[in-house]
């Protein structure tokens, strides 16, 4: 494969490939950080708001998509007792 001036190109130094490596040390961080993917990778769930006088509903579904997002910005939070 050769670039515009009929250099080689190294793979690796295509913009496609390095922002493939960037996601890849990206998706590497997110599993080390156990942090959460979807609401069901979240510490707490609604059988534990429920038992912590929560009402199932609309409600609880707005309450765990916040915490989703707050633990999107900071996978410290998923643990049961910071949530």
């Amino acid at each position: 494969m050769f670039g515009k001036y009929n250099e080689p190109v190294r793979l690796h130094d295509n913009e496609a490939c390095l922002k493939l490596i960037e996601l890849q040390e990206r998706i590497k961080n997110v599993v080390e950080e156990n942090s959460a993917l979807t609401l069901k990778d979240l510490k707490i769930n609604g059988k534990i708001l429920i038992e912590n006088g929560i009402p199932s509903g609309k409600i609880m579904g707005n309450i765990l998509n916040e915490l989703f997002e707050a633990v999107i910005e900071d996978p410290n939070l998923n643990e049961t007792e910071k949530l």
